[in-house]
């Protein structure tokens, strides 16, 4: 009767100790760069923006009056390829620009009887940006 033939090599003081060492290296390295694999999978670089627009004054006042059918403009300047876009206030006040790319913008609010209104701000990429926009009177 045949013997079955095992190849088993014992490892024997610095063999051993070497790769213990290593066994966790190689374990948390692993797991770095899944980590990191799954954050950059996460970015689709799409970011939306939104908000309400209300008359300053009125707020000051204790009420909330929102300003409907103002013009809300989105400008991003990207290097030889600015983007602009544009949407009016619904009856509540509220605008929305949904998927725009993530990156640097100035938001223009303007509003018949009311100053224009102007912000920069940077939309992160898979973020949101709320904003609200007080609307001053223009002086007669």
């Amino acid at each position: 009767m045949k013997q079955p033939i095992h190849d088993v090599q014992i490892m024997k003081g610095k063999d051993m100790a070497s790769f213990l060492k290593l066994q966790p290296r190689v374990a948390m390295i692993t797991l770095v760069l899944m980590i990191a694999a799954v954050g950059v999978q996460a970015q689709s670089g799409i970011s939306s923006a939104g908000g309400i627009v209300a008359d300053a004054a009125a707020t000051k006042q204790g009420k909330f009056v929102v300003v409907a059918g103002a013009m809300v403009e989105l400008e991003q300047n990207v290097k030889n390829s600015p983007r602009k876009f544009t949407t009016t206030t619904d009856k509540r006040g509220v605008f929305d620009f949904r998927e725009i790319p993530y990156g640097d913008y100035v938001l223009r609010v303007s509003a018949p009887n009311y100053r224009s209104y102007e912000l920069k701000f940077f939309a992160e990429s898979d973020g949101t940006a709320d904003i609200t926009v007080l609307l001053l009177k223009r002086a007669n």
